[in-house]
């Protein structure tokens, strides 16, 4: 228990810090820890900013700073990013956040692999759906220009519009307007990998076989994800 009381002490010092990204771009992903009443659990969000640097012998490095990480509703999670006051966020999807930042960008590395889950709904198997996704990832990642991009992606919308593929199709076209703003913007990363590592040590610590109080969770991962910042 006296363990337990510094947690929730130390977790409350670090909420009470002000935080801001301005004229930053934040990294913002989620994760399901097993916590409260809900079958799978509730989820943990995390965001940060990153930014490129490099090593004295040129390796490419990145400087993280920790901005939050907390339990709560979708309403919450956005007032907290908007509270930031950042550049730009980039994000998996999971929420519309619309005016959260000056800009928002999709994850371009979640979008494809998304769209495999839908292109499932719709009704294709496994084989099926590899030249939709691989068609995607290449337009994504290898159009030289904005331009390009947009004729590419517009290109496959039309042809799950042609083939009725309904969930694939509002699934990109929910989508567009937030593919090439890492391009427009000069973003560093256009996707949430720079978060993405953060989470892999989350998960690691929070999937211990037991199912946590969602403060309990929240508060532990809290203080020990801001001290590996610190």
């Amino acid at each position: 228990m006296k363990i337990r009381r510094e947690i929730d002490k130390k977790a409350a010092e670090i909420r009470s810090k002000p935080v801001s990204a301005k004229g930053k771009v934040v990294f913002e992903d989620s994760t399901k820890v097993k916590a409260g009443l809900k079958e799978r659990g509730e989820s943990i969000h995390l965001a940060i900013t990153a930014i490129p640097r490099y090593s004295l012998q040129g390796r490419p490095r990145m400087h993280k700073q920790f901005m939050f990480l907390q339990t709560g509703e979708a309403d919450v999670i956005k007032e907290q990013l908007k509270s930031l006051k950042a550049k730009a966020i980039v994000h998996d999807g999971d929420m519309d956040l619309t005016g959260c930042a000056d800009y928002i960008q999709r994850c371009l590395w979640h979008l494809p692999h998304q769209l495999g889950h839908f292109l499932w709904q719709d009704g294709l198997g496994i084989e099926a759906k590899k030249p939709y996704i691989k068609e995607l990832i290449n337009t994504l990642h290898h159009s030289v220009s904005v331009e390009t991009m947009l004729q590419g992606y517009s290109k496959i919308i039309n042809e799950l519009k042609e083939k009725k593929y309904y969930h694939s199709l509002v699934h990109l076209q929910n989508a567009k307007k937030e593919i090439t703003i890492a391009k427009e913007q000069g973003l560093p990363y256009p996707t949430t990998s720079p978060v993405e590592r953060e989470m892999r040590e989350i998960n690691r610590r929070a999937d211990v076989g037991t199912r946590w109080s969602v403060p309990g969770i929240e508060n532990l991962l809290l203080v020990k994800t801001y001290n590996k910042f610190s």
